[in-house]
C-alpha cells in the first residue's frame, strides 16, 4: 500500500494553515510532494524570494510575507532538494525563547539536507526555539516525515503505509489539547482526505496538488462533476474566503539533480483565484510585477480584486465565508488554461 498523510490545523486567532505531505512510494515518478495553504485575516500579501547560499549554507527559494527577508520563510525548497512547510497550532504552547516558526523554516532550509539533519536541528535548539507548530518535511531520498514542536520538545509522526488523516495534535503531543471551539479543522481533514483518497490511479502529481488540492474550491464532495451554483459556505475547503497564500514543492529521488528537478509551484494569494509559478531554489528572479512591495500591486493585488467580485464585502473584510461559485467558475476558465500551459511549458511529459 502506499504512503501519504495529511495535516491541518487551526490557530486561535482566525489564522490557518492545512498541510499535507506525498512520500515518493504514493507519487506518479516516487518524488515527494508537500503542499501548503496559508490563511490569514490580515491579508498580508505574500511574496517569493531566495537565499543565494554561502560556502556552509544552502541556497533556497522561499514564500515570505511582504517585506520580510531569508530570516523567515513559510514554505521552501533548497538546492539539496529539501523542503518544508509548516502550520501553526492552535493547541501545543508556544512556550520557550529564541527562534520563531518561520525563522526556525529559515534555519532548516540554509542547513538541512536530509531529514535526520532535521531531526539534529530539533534537538540542538530544544529550549531555544518559541514554537508551536506543525513541520512537514521532505528529502532527496524521496522520502518525507511530519513534526510537531513547541518550545521544548518534539514528536516526530513517521508516514505509515497507509492513508490517513488528522486534525489536531491531541492524539500525538503531550503537551496538546483539544482544538478551539468551533474548529473546521475536521471538515478541511476530510475534504483533504477525500482528495487525496480519490486522486488520479497512477498516483499523486504536483499537477494534481496544483489543480486540484490547493486550489480546491466550492464543490460538491460527493459528486465531483456536479459543481453547485450560488452561494456555497467555502470554511470547510481548502482554498477559501481567507487563503492568503498556496504552494505545492515537488522533491527529488535518488539520482536527481535537485537544482533541476525540485521546484515550488506558489500561488501569491487564494489558489482558486490564480495561478502557481514554479520557482527553484538557484533561479533567483522573478518578474517584479508578480511581486507585491505594498499592498494593492503584484499578483495578490491582482487577486484580491478578484476576490471582491466572489466574495460579498458588507459585513467587512474577510467576514464572509459564501463564495459566488458561478463568478469563481467564470475566473476558472481564465486562469486554468494558463496554469496548464505553464506545467506543459516545464514538464510536457509529465501530466
Amino acid at each position: 500500500m502506499k504512503q501519504i498523510i495529511i495535516f491541518l490545523f487551526l490557530t486561535a486567532v482566525m489564522q490557518a494553515s492545512t498541510i499535507g505531505i506525498a512520500t515518493g512510494s504514493r507519487t506518479v515518478d516516487g518524488r515527494p510532494l508537500l503542499f501548503k495553504n496559508k490563511d490569514r485575516t490580515d491579508n498580508y500579501p505574500s511574496d517569493v524570494d531566495w537565499f543565494p547560499g554561502t560556502n556552509t549554507l544552502h541556497a533556497f527559494a522561499f514564500q515570505v510575507n511582504n517585506g520580510q527577508d531569508h530570516t523567515r520563510a513559510r514554505m521552501g525548497i533548497n538546492d539539496a532538494g529539501f523542503g518544508i512547510v509548516y502550520s501553526t497550532s492552535e493547541n501545543l504552547e508556544g512556550a520557550g525563547i529564541g527562534l520563531s516558526g518561520s525563522q526556525f523554516c529559515a534555519a532548516a532550509l540554509k542547513s538541512c539536507t536530509t531529514i535526520q539533519d532535521f531531526r539534529e536541528l530539533l534537538n540542538l535548539t530544544d529550549g531555544a526555539r518559541q514554537v508551536h507548530e506543525h513541520f512537514g518535511v521532505i528529502d532527496s531520498s524521496g522520502a518525507g516525515s511530519l513534526f510537531e514542536v513547541d518550545g521544548y520538545s518534539w514528536v516526530e509522526i513517521p508516514v505509515i503505509d497507509s492513508i490517513a488523516t488528522m486534525a489536531n495534535t491531541a492524539k500525538y503531543h503531550p503537551n496538546a489539547g483539544p482544538p478551539a471551539p468551533g474548529s473546521t479543522s475536521p471538515q478541511r481533514e476530510a475534504r483533504a482526505g477525500y482528495l487525496l483518497s480519490n486522486g488520479p490511479p497512477g498516483g499523486l502529481s504536483d499537477y494534481y496538488f496544483v489543480m486540484e488540492i490547493i486550489r480546491d474550491f466550492a464543490r460538491n464532495q460527493q459528486d465531483e462533476d456536479n459543481m453547485p451554483l450560488g452561494q456555497y459556505r467555502t470554511n470547510a475547503v481548502l482554498s477559501r474566503y481567507k487563503t492568503a497564500c498556496g504552494g505545492v514543492i515537488r522533491g527529488c529521488k535518488p539520482g536527481d539533480d535537485p537544482e533541476v528537478e525540485s521546484v515550488m509551484w506558489l500561488a501569491l494569494s487564494e489558489p482558486s483565484l490564480t495561478i502557481a509559478l514554479p520557482f527553484s531554489a538557484r533561479i533567483n528572479t522573478a518578474f517584479e510585477f508578480l511581486r507585491p512591495f505594498s499592498g494593492g500591486e503584484g499578483m495578490a493585488g491582482s487577486a484580491d480584486r478578484l476576490r471582491q467580485l466572489v466574495y460579498d464585502y458588507n459585513c467587512g473584510r474577510y467576514s464572509d465565508q459564501y463564495a459566488d461559485t458561478e463568478m469563481l467558475m467564470q475566473i476558472r476558465t481564465f486562469t486554468e488554461p494558463i496554469q496548464d500551459s505553464l506545467f506543459h511549458a516545464r514538464e510536457p511529459n509529465r501530466i
